[in-house]
This record gives structure tokens, C-alpha cells and sequence, in this order.
């Protein structure tokens, strides 16, 4: 379905132009942005994940500190790679007591992870240049696999260069909106996360959960009835009552292992110099340093959408048969279009990574009567259990409900590109009732 999906995309916007970009509450040169970018190649992808460190991992590291250290006079360095568990090695230009750079190479399972210190939009690209192409001597990639798979990340943190200009203290609203807009939006969900890494097992777990859900959603409404009560609220003391009405109901969110980390976020409330952002973790690791830029852009883009004080994002509650809907690639791609338009952006190397998680060869459509169906993502856990089925929505009106194996199973609609109108479905094969003599027809989520 990607792929009849780009084709049709295609067809339509490719003659429409964009504006540069322009921001009405964000402010690009005060909102940095760190990334965690991986490499590896195809001995360090079939290496057991939990071994960190190996000594073929090592020597690559320091190969790969040596060509980022060749152009540079003044280095310092502080070597830990005979740790056991993650070692590093951290480079200091031009010293250690006053870097203007800090490159960190450290080992992640399958991975070699390398950090540098926050930057502002117009500085991604070429701060990240040289890692990429020393990676790339080294006939190190982003991915051996499909998707990411098998990876590492290309995980994101937002904040702000000091602590006053954190978008998050600027703007009251902000940090609702974000959560609860990307809860909403497969595209964001899941179209730039490592395809295979997603759901209950790892290490992006959604707030899906019909349990979590409900926390969220409980904490997010009383969130939005003290603001209401408070509209001449500073910053801080709305991301205090905000953080105080999730810890109240709880979820993940504040676990390492989420969609959208805040672990780090509530030091924005205290006096220490500990980091203070916001981790976006559903990102897979990236192909180079445009494609950092352009993840940056879109982080950019996504905040100033949902910093505008008039803006409150609506909580969509999404029922079980729902959450195994957002797994559609077809919805994914038609999901995206929505995004670029709310967001007024348009960047090839987003829709490239888009068009790469929903075409993925490993997911092949097979043309059905009235329709289309492909085995497509599926929670970590539950790897190959999902069978997604596209129709038109004239083939199943009056009701809006797709049938497999005499089960009817709750649609998900969304338009294409030409206004017609697409159902999908997401059926969990793993799930399916065992069939009865005598059963009547059974209907999932119908409400």
C-alpha cells in the first residue's frame, strides 16, 4: 500500500513549491538540539545485543577517533575503553576544562554511538559531516537492516541554550500538545522509528495500553482544567502542574524506554546544571548529516505548530482494535500528508523516509477482491502477527467495518491523495478467536 500510496502522492503535490522555513514561536538560535547518532556494519549487527563492548567494536572507535582527530591541533582526550561495561572515549577541543566540542564514541549493543554537544538547527549539518564521513571510511552505515532494524537510534533532545530560552518553559502548553499531538499521529509514531522496535517489548513503547491510556488521558484532562483556571500562568508553573498531574497518574513517561522520554525535563524545576530536555526517542538511526538536519527541522516545525497559546490539541482515546489500526503503513503515509500540511513542511528526505518505512520489501502487497492487504509492522513482542487489509471505503459502506475470517473488525478511513476515500484494518493474526460449531458472526470494537 506504500508504495500505490507515493505513486498517487506523487502525482499530486509533486508540482507544489514550499516557503522557507519561519517560525512564529520557536526560536531556531536559542533551541538546541543533541543528537545520538549509531553505526555499525554487518559483524557488529550479528554480535549479541547485549554484548556493549568487543574488541573488534574497540578497535573500530579508536580508528574512528584517530580520523576525527587528524584535521584538529589541540585535542584532549579521556579513554575508557577498557571499561567492561560501555566503554568510551570522549575527545575535548580544544581542552577538557573549556571544550568548544565534545565528541563522545561510546558502545551500544550492535552499535558504536557517537554524541556532540547541542546544537542550534543551522549548526547540525556540518558539526555532523565529519562523523558521518569518517564512519563511512570505515565502511560503517547507519544500518545493516531494513528500517533501522537492529540499529541503535538516532534519538533527539530538545532544550533550550540556557535555561530561560527551554521552549518548554517559554510555552505553557507546549509540552501537552506535543504528547498528546504525536499519541494521534502514526506518522510521527512510527514513520521515522526503527520499523521493528516499536510497541510493548521496546524501547518506544507507546501509551496505547488501554491502562496507560487511561492515566494519560486522566492526567492530560486535569492539566487542561487548571490552565483554564489559570490562564496568566508563567511557564514554570505550568510545566510543574503539568509534570505533577502525570506523576499523579502514571506511565511511562518518565522510563527510559518510551516514545517520549521526560526524564530529564523536570530539572527545568530545580537549580541543577544537569541536563534539562526533552528526548525524542522514536527516530531511527540516520543516513547522514542532512538527514540529521532535516529530523531537526521537523522537530522544529512540530513545536512551533504546537506552541501557539490558542492551540489545544483534542485527546483522541484510541480502543484496542484502534491502537492495532495506527500500525498501518497505508495510514501512515496518508497520516504524514496531514502532518507536512498542519506543520507547513515539506522536505524529500522526510518523505524518502517515510516512503522507505511504508514500502518496506520485507512487507509486499498482494491485491485482493476490492482491495489490498500485506502483513505489516508489529509490536516488538509480537514480530509477524499483523495483517493489514485496504479497502476503498464504497466497498464496505453502508458499514464502515472490513470482515476476515467471519469476523468483522472496526476501519480506520483516511483520504487519498485524489479524495477517495480508503478503509484500513489491522488485524492481529495472533489474537483471533478460535472458531466455534454453531458461533454467531463477532464484531471487535464496535464502538
Amino acid at each position: 500500500m506504500g508504495k500505490f500510496l507515493s505513486f498517487l502522492f506523487l502525482l499530486v503535490f509533486a508540482s507544489q513549491s514550499w516557503a522557507a522555513d519561519t517560525y512564529l514561536w520557536i526560536n531556531p538560535n536559542t533551541t538546541w538540539l543533541s543528537h545520538e547518532a549509531t553505526f555499525q556494519d554487518e559483524r557488529m549487527a550479528s554480535i549479541n545485543s547485549d554484548d556493549h563492548g568487543t574488541k573488534y567494536k574497540i578497535a573500530k572507535l579508536l580508528k574512528m577517533a584517530e580520523i576525527l582527530k587528524k584535521p584538529l591541533r589541540n585535542v584532549e582526550e579521556e579513554d575508557e575503553t577498557a571499561l567492561g561495561f560501555k566503554p568510551y572515549l570522549k575527545l575535548y577541543f580544544p581542552n577538557r576544562a573549556n571544550p568548544s566540542e565534545l565528541i563522545h564514541l561510546q558502545m551500544e549493543p550492535a552499535v558504536i554511538e557517537v554524541t556532540l554537544m547541542p546544537k542550534t538547527i543551522d549548526e547540525l549539518e556540518p558539526s555532523w559531516k565529519p562523523i558521518f564521513k569518517a564512519a563511512k571510511v570505515l565502511n560503517l552505515t547507519h544500518s545493516v537492516y531494513e528500517v533501522g532494524g537492529g540499529g541503535g537510534g538516532g534519538h533527539f533532545h530538545i532544550g533550550g541554550n540556557t535555561r530561560e530560552n527551554s521552549p518548554f518553559l517559554l510555552h505553557p502548553k507546549l509540552l501537552r500538545n506535543l504528547l498528546v499531538y504525536v499519541h494521534q499521529h502514526p506518522s510521527l509514531l512510527f514513520g521515522f522509528s526503527e520499523g521493528y522496535d516499536v510497541g510493548r517489548g521496546s524501547t518506544t513503547l507507546t501509551l496505547h495500553g488501554q491502562r496507560d491510556q487511561k492515566n494519560f488521558e486522566k492526567a492530560v484532562r486535569e492539566f487542561d482544567k487548571w490552565i483554564s483556571g489559570n490562564p496568566n500562568a508563567t511557564g514554570e508553573d505550568s510545566l510543574r502542574a503539568f509534570l505533577h498531574t502525570l506523576y499523579q497518574n502514571p506511565t511511562p513517561l518518565f522510563s527510559h524506554d518510551v516514545y517520549i522520554n521526560l526524564q530529564h525535563v523536570r530539572n527545568l524545576l530545580g537549580s541543577t546544571n544537569n541536563k534539562a530536555t526533552v528526548e525524542v526517542r522514536n527516530i531511527r538511526p540516520l543516513a547522514s548529516a542532512k538527514h540529521v538536519k532535516s529530523i531537526g527541522r521537523l522537530l522544529l516545525h512540530l513545536m512551533d505548530y504546537l506552541a501557539d497559546p490558542n492551540l489545544t490539541v483534542p485527546f483522541r482515546h484510541y480502543s484496542e482494535q484502534d491502537s492495532f489500526n495506527l500500525m498501518s503503513t497505508a495510514l501512515t503515509e496518508a497520516d504524514w500528508e496531514v502532518v507536512k500540511k498542519d506543520l507547513k513542511l515539506e522536505d524529500p528526505l522526510l518523505d524518502d523516509m517515510i516512503t522507505e518505512y511504508t514500502s518496506n520489501p520485507n512487507l509486499p502487497l498482494e491485491e485482493i477482491s476490492g482491495g489490498f492487504k500485506n502483513f505489516t509492522y508489529s509490536e516488538h513482542e509480537r514480530r509477524g502477527q499483523n495483517l493489514e487489509i485496504i479497502k476503498p471505503v464504497s466497498e464496505i459502506l453502508p458499514n464502515r467495518y472490513i470482515q476476515y475470517q467471519g469476523i468483522s473488525y472496526k476501519a480506520e478511513t483516511f483520504m487519498g491523495p485524489d479524495g477517495q476515500l480508503f478503509a484500513t484494518v489491522v488485524i492481529p493474526l495472533d489474537q483471533i478467536p478460535k472458531k466455534k460449531s454453531g458461533s454467531c458472526e463477532k464484531v471487535l470494537n464496535a464502538g
